[in-house]
């Protein structure tokens, strides 16, 4: 089989690696755009590895798209802020981005593939095949992403609203909520807690964890040495390390500024001795833009880097991981000594946080 994958964001790329290194018999393509700047820095790593017959760059910048990155949950106005929860936002910039998408002159034949796999979310590729009337396959752009906590009710009222528009020919949807989306690839069936309009797509069951224990060791190795030479520099297999997993609490509206979001990790890193002994690790999120190094003595970890990277290998000594209220934690319960996630959901997690500051309410 042909199959091309077009990666616009972090998690998809480290779970394309992992099909790509498992792979046997199927010739691979892969698209890596620029809609997050720092992912370039791997692309040159990834030729070297081999791992696929072609590595296409796109720049998204030069199309002067209008992007929902920098759309975040921080807004004072109560409208701009039930719109954000709403996730429409993406919908009204893929509308506003259409004429453009199908008019875009992309070098690629994408009818010599037997299955195009693009990021879920209204990345822009995605958002070019469906206005090109061009099958494909949906990967969640971040783990388990597709459950009810993730989604308010008027967001979900908003989806089916989407569905009834594309299915009518009246516009096209976005993501899942397209016709020529055939099929959603998830990490887990979640069961009841996916949101019901999930199930009515054809699922793809691809757990990250189950694949990761197929690699054979010296692929565990060449995935992490693709990572490393990309975005670390220094790195110590001899030393233990604690890790501390951040969530984008300002950007996502959890506390009032950076220098809170800074407090509450500081208060973390001392409430669960992640300074003592070891060596301190600090992973942000993807979107978590916050430069920790000028208050807290640890190794910042590039946030283009999937947190599961750092468990990948058996070499890497982790004592203590904790997280807020990141899923990613999950990922280290095998491979680290305590894994401690304080809070199950963001709401506990501001809880948490308040608590934490002081505050009240």
């Amino acid at each position: 089989m042909k199959i091309l994958y077009v990666c616009e964001y972090p998690y998809v790329l480290y779970k394309v690696l992992i099909k790509a290194a498992l792979n046997k018999e199927d010739i691979m393509d892969i698209i890596i755009t620029n809609r997050i700047e720092e992912m370039l820095n791997i692309v040159e790593n990834i030729k070297k590895s081999r791992l696929f017959r072609n590595v296409y760059i796109f720049d998204l910048k030069s199309l002067k798209l209008k992007y929902d990155m920098q759309l975040y949950k921080r807004q004072k106005n109560v409208i701009k802020q039930r719109i954000y929860e709403l996730k429409i936002c993406k919908y009204f910039y893929h509308i506003s981005n259409k004429k453009k998408l199908k008019n875009l002159k992309i070098e690629i034949n994408f009818n010599q593939y037997d299955e195009i796999y693009c990021t879920d979310g209204g990345f822009a590729i995605e958002n070019y095949l469906t206005v090109n009337k061009i099958p494909h396959i949906m990967m969640e752009h971040a783990k388990d992403v597709h459950v009810r906590k993730n989604y308010s009710f008027l967001a979900g009222l908003f989806h089916y609203i989407e569905v009834m528009l594309d299915q009518y020919n009246i516009t096209t949807g976005i993501g899942i909520a397209s016709k020529y989306c055939t099929t959603l690839e998830i990490n887990s069936d979640q069961g009841r807690e996916q949101m019901p309009f999930v199930k009515k797509r054809k699922l793809l069951v691809w757990n990250v964890k189950e694949h990761i224990d197929q690699l054979p060791e010296e692929k565990r190795e060449m995935i992490l040495k693709i990572y490393m030479e990309s975005y670390i520099k220094e790195f110590d297999y001899e030393q233990q390390y604690n890790l501390l997993l951040t969530n984008p609490l300002y950007i996502d509206g959890d506390v009032a500024c950076e220098e809170e979001q800074i407090k509450v990790y500081q208060k973390i890193i001392k409430k669960y001795h992640l300074d003592d002994k070891c060596k301190l690790l600090i992973k942000p999120h993807p979107r978590d833009c916050t430069d920790y190094t000028k208050k807290i003595d640890g190794i910042l970890i590039d946030g283009m880097i999937s947190a599961e990277i750092l468990c990948i290998s058996r070499k890497l000594k982790l004592n203590r991981v904790v997280a807020l209220y990141s899923s990613s934690a999950d990922a280290f319960i095998n491979q680290a000594n305590e894994v401690i996630r304080i809070a199950d959901n963001e709401e506990k997690g501001i809880i948490f946080c308040r608590k934490m500051l002081n505050k009240k309410g």
